[in-house]
């Protein structure tokens, strides 16, 4: 029997554009520059920026306590790290990004067939500031959601997948995994032995193909609904 469904996030339940991109690493730079001005840091916005940008190719495995270390480093100050990071994180929780109008309405109903949900995401938001995004979209409704960032782990490593099924307490014949990458996701967990299917919805809107071969794949969340009526009979 399915148990949970785990999602990806970006381009499965919320999207982006690079204007919306550069919305939150404006709020997270300005809080970077705000904090260290309160500390009797004044740095320019543009130096932080640059500073942030540097981390781009790693920001996804770091925890926010570690990247703003490094930050810290590469700009030659000295402060409260600690304060610093619940600063970062904080600063995105005005953050709206665009929902996949399908979600509200397919998660509530599985929570309410008592399936859980899971969110696992290859992101520079910790699951504090996911939890913040998502609220700001109705979409606060995850049992369990692991970042690679918090974690260190990234999809597909096969460790990020055990850790979702220890945190669910299921064994992967149990969970169905859902996400726009064909190898991230559904690659991923099928090697992992979690049930997998390849989500082609808003692969356009990433501008990438929707064509995984003979993959198992939805075209629409909704569908998700009959997999598991399916394989869950009454």
């Amino acid at each position: 029997m399915i148990r949970a469904v785990s999602f990806d996030l970006w381009f499965t339940l919320i999207w982006e554009t690079k204007e919306d991109e550069e919305i939150y690493v404006g709020m997270r730079v300005r809080a970077i520059k705000d904090f260290l001005r309160s500390s009797g840091y004044d740095i320019e916005e543009s130096v932080i920026r640059e500073a942030y940008a540097a981390t781009k190719e790693f920001r996804m495995l770091l925890p926010a306590r570690e990247l703003l270390g490094m930050i810290l480093m590469g700009l030659g100050v000295s402060s409260d790290v600690d304060a610093l990071a619940r600063a970062y994180e904080e600063s995105t929780d005005g953050f709206t990004p665009r929902l996949n109008q399908e979600a509200p309405e397919v998660l509530r109903e599985l929570k309410r067939r008592g399936i859980k949900l899971a969110l696992v995401s290859n992101t520079s938001f910790s699951a504090r500031s996911i939890r913040g995004i998502l609220r700001n979209v109705g979409l606060d409704l995850f049992d369990v959601i692991l970042s690679s960032s918090d974690l260190g782990l990234i999809k597909p490593q096969a460790e990020i997948f055990r850790v979702l099924k220890s945190e669910l307490g299921l064994d992967g014949s149990q969970i169905i995994h859902v996400g726009d990458s064909c190898y991230q996701d559904v690659i991923g967990a099928m090697r992992s032995g979690l049930r997998a299917f390849h989500y082609t919805k808003l692969a356009e809107l990433r501008g990438s193909k929707a064509n995984c071969g003979n993959l198992p794949r939805i075209e629409s969340l909704w569908q998700l609904l009959d997999i598991i009526e399916t394989d869950n009979p009454p």
